[in-house]
């Protein structure tokens, strides 16, 4: 979606018109729930991206198809962003299907940061730099860098938070980070 926000709400908003549409007359078609879930999070509303992305992960889905990673993705990040650390923390018991991805695995760093579990999110992190490719920009360089340069900071290690935080090129965050560190 391009646009404004307003533009992009509008969109979204027509869009699940018509989606719930058609969710009338197939009700359990994951992908429509997918889609609907999108919606809703162009929307920002994450409590409603939550229960849609959820509905279509309860039918029967193929794991590699590329809306299915994306909706468990979506999923994750809404979860996180309504605080629900603890039922984010589920998504281990689907590890082994969709690690497959930086995507997956900065999200499963970001689900044990926000759980206190600092070892298991830095390697995490690490992981998600070995991909070669990414679905989504940064996912496997400079948003795994710049949490690890985070946790580092924090931690007290600023010369590596520094060289994670420098990893992490022209991302404005990390540049706040390494301008964060100067002033120490």
């Amino acid at each position: 979606y391009n646009g404004t926000e307003e533009e992009k709400k509008k969109k979204a908003e027509r869009d699940n018109a018509l989606l719930f549409k058609m969710l009338k007359d197939r009700p359990n078609d994951p992908y429509l729930l997918f889609q609907i879930g999108q919606s809703y999070n162009m929307l920002h509303d994450d409590q409603n991206a939550c229960y849609y992305y959820g509905k279509g992960l309860e039918q029967d889905v193929e794991p590699n198809a590329e809306y299915v990673q994306m909706m468990v993705v979506g999923y994750g990040y809404a979860l996180l962003h309504l605080e629900r650390y603890e039922e984010a923390l589920q998504f281990q018991n689907i590890y082994d299907e969709f690690d497959n991805t930086p995507e997956f695995v900065v999200l499963m760093g970001l689900i044990y940061l926000r759980t206190g579990n600092l070892v298991n999110a830095m390697a995490e992190f690490l992981k998600a730099t070995t991909f070669p490719t990414a679905r989504t920009e940064g996912s496997n360089s400079f948003i795994p860098y710049y949490n690890m340069g985070c946790v580092n900071e924090v931690l007290g290690d600023l010369s590596t938070a520094a060289t994670l935080y420098k990893k992490c090129g022209n991302f404005p965050p990390a540049l706040e980070g390494l301008r964060r560190l100067e002033g120490q």
